[in-house]
């Protein structure tokens, strides 16, 4: 069976919970008093427990609903490609997706830009600090937005591409899509022509920390399987009716 990443990825929380938790009781062995440090070390090491489980939670979900796609548990199709259509792909995603982030961008870069100015304009001394973080979160999102495709297209580029389409998820190149987690959904199924190399896009919707967000999977269909990839798009769109 394929490796599964995001198994390394819930032993590697586990092991920083458990010295997180360690960390919780070191000042009392080490004879660090609270006021010397003591208590920072230990509130931040229960913080760190927290975050770990939570972390681990969330992973071992992920993990599991990947275990049960690479057995072939509703699996729909499995799709392979060769080096020059994944290298097609690639570039072509690459290019889909810094587009896609330049909306996001612009959209909190002005809200950010605005509410800046106006505590800045109602308030100099305290609008100040309001402004800086403004700008900071600028400056995040910015580079969250040029990191994130960068990273997948060097991900891409490492590993020959291939696809696990599932019921309740697709695993497309060492990355994985649910819509059957938490409150995550598919939104939209469609077949496209993307300047003559066919895919398959699913859309998804799930809750953030903040809000609701979509994104959208695009899966490349090889040559010969454009029938059998109507077919998934049909089941996955009444999947997703149905659930609604």
């Amino acid at each position: 069976m394929t490796e599964n990443p995001l198994r390394k990825t819930v032993y590697i929380w586990l092991i920083i919970t458990i010295a997180s938790f360690v960390m919780i009781f070191m000042p009392d062995a080490l004879g660090i008093e609270c006021f010397e440090g003591g208590c920072a070390i230990s509130f931040v090491s229960f913080f760190a427990v927290i975050i770990g489980v939570i972390v681990m939670f969330v992973y071992n979900g992920l993990a599991s609903r990947l275990d049960k796609i690479l057995n072939g548990e509703n699996l729909l199709a499995h799709w392979t490609y060769t080096p020059e259509m994944w290298n097609e792909f690639t570039e072509k995603e690459f290019q889909t997706q810094k587009v896609e982030t330049k909306p996001l961008f612009y959209i909190v870069s002005g809200f950010a830009l605005f509410f800046g100015i106006l505590f800045f304009a109602l308030d100099h001394e305290a609008g100040f600090y309001v402004l800086i973080v403004m700008l900071a979160l600028i400056v995040i999102i910015w580079l969250t937005s040029t990191i994130i495709p960068a990273l997948n297209h060097r991900r891409n580029m490492k590993y020959l591409g291939e696809a696990y389409i599932s019921r309740n998820g697709v695993y497309l190149n060492r990355q994985l899509f649910t819509w059957n987690f938490l409150s995550s959904r598919i939104e939209n199924v469609a077949l496209k022509n993307e300047k003559g190399l066919m895919l398959l896009s699913i859309t998804t919707w799930a809750f953030t920390m903040t809000f609701g967000q979509e994104y959208t999977v695009r899966i490349p269909v090889p040559p010969g399987q454009e029938e059998k990839a109507m077919e998934i798009a049909s089941e996955l769109s009444q999947h997703a009716r149905n659930r609604g």
